[in-house]
This record gives structure tokens, sequence and C-alpha cells, in this order.
């Protein structure tokens, strides 16, 4: 096969494919977050939402099957609809 002017072999392109792959994949995640509830006081008001809430006792804070080391999580089961009011503290919120 004959090679045409400007074009890049095959293989080249793998490598230059598999090195982009893996500089990519190794950035480390910068993921921006703010959490609103942790939950970790183990105690929570929830709100039924109007209209919705079919189960509203099908909620419970659980110690065990908990996010990054959480003492307490937040479950849900059935057909619940919950609000909870969130209060901004002075400050900035990114």
């Amino acid at each position: 096969m004959k090679k045409r002017k400007g074009q890049i072999p095959s293989l080249f392109r793998f490598w230059l494919f598999l090195f982009f792959s893996l500089n990519i994949s190794s950035f480390s995640a910068n993921i921006r977050y703010q959490t609103i509830e942790d939950f970790e006081s183990g105690n929570v008001n929830l709100i039924s939402y109007s209209n919705e809430d079919q189960d509203p006792g099908a909620w419970e804070l659980t110690s065990s099957d908990t996010y990054d080391n959480s003492a307490w999580a937040l479950r849900l089961y059935g057909n619940t609809w919950k609000l909870q009011m969130i209060y901004f503290l002075k400050g900035r919120i990114s």
C-alpha cells in the first residue's frame, strides 16, 4: 500500500491514541461538590411532598450501608416523596 503525503501510519495512530487515553485517565479527578446534608447528627426533619407521599413513614436513618464512612445515611423506600428545608449560611456557595 502506497503511503499518501500527510497520512499517519496506523501503528503511530494507535500509540498516539494509547498515550492520550492513559494520560487522560490518570488525571486526578477534581470533582467539585458541596455537601448540603450529611446526616451526621443522626437527626433529620423531612416534610411529606403534597399529594405525592403515599407512604409517609417509608424512610429511615440507617448506620449500615453508608457513603464514604459516614455515620448515617438516609434510606427511602416505598412510594415516598420528601422535602427537606435547607437554609444557606452566610458565605459563598459554589
